[in-house]
């Protein structure tokens, strides 16, 4: 259906590149007009996944590369103006600045972000971020799994980049009265109905050794959108 999407994703991010105008619509009504960068549309496009299940950038990205633009980059902007909403920038640089980024060497970030669409483009943009930002010093056990016998439900999306399932799998190590759980089409949150409804049997119960997950088994691949 989509046959050359890595080469149409290429294309539609030369094309940015070289500079575009596109007009997009903020929630309350106002327009604007826009001149992305490749850094701000792919990271739009990689929030957008956080809770999407992708069906439509398949679609999205085709109609970029053959010139139509605006509906990619609206989905982009639209994400950012989200998180924005939702997400305390300071408080992500603190953390992440003193936690995260001085712990990520140059060779784990080569093999980790190798054959991606993304590249290290992420964590470059974040190293030169941390520089000016301040951080606080942490403690030397800051990356040390929490242990704990306090009943644990667990719940991954196994197309999330963000949390994949092995960072669930490491932690339940630690955590001996926890359940993961696997949604096999879902990204980073959105398990939708089902992923709700075991959230709120786990908290009623006050443990996750007797939910039904048989309604996880039944999700089902998303289709991608290929109407105009």
């Amino acid at each position: 259906m989509y046959p050359n999407l890595p080469e149409d994703l290429k294309s539609t991010f030369d094309r940015v590149k070289k500079g575009i105008e596109v007009e997009v619509h903020a929630p309350d009504g106002r327009t604007a007009r826009v001149h992305p960068s490749v850094e701000a549309l792919a990271e739009g496009i990689r929030h957008s996944l956080y809770s999407s299940d992708g069906s439509n950038f398949p679609q999205l990205i085709h109609r970029a590369a053959s010139g139509d633009l605006a509906p990619l980059i609206q989905t982009a902007v639209s994400a950012e103006i989200q998180l924005s909403n939702v997400l305390s920038m300071g408080m992500l640089l603190s953390a992440s600045c003193a936690e995260a980024i001085p712990y990520i060497d140059d060779a784990t970030l080569a093999r980790e972000t190798a054959n991606t669409f993304l590249g290290d483009l992420r964590v470059q943009e974040q190293r030169q971020a941390c520089k000016e930002w301040p951080r606080g010093p942490v403690p030397k056990d800051v990356h040390d799994l929490v242990q704990s016998n306090v009943p644990v439900l667990l719940v991954s999306g196994a197309r999330a980049a963000v949390t994949p399932p092995p960072f669930g799998d490491r932690v339940a190590k630690e955590l001996p009265n926890s359940r993961h759980i696997i949604f096999p089409e879902s990204s980073h949150g959105n398990t939708g109905f089902c992923g709700i409804k075991l959230m709120a049997d786990f908290i009623e119960k006050g443990t996750a050794e007797s939910l039904d997950i048989s309604c996880v088994s039944q999700q089902k691949p998303p289709k991608f959108k290929i109407a105009p």
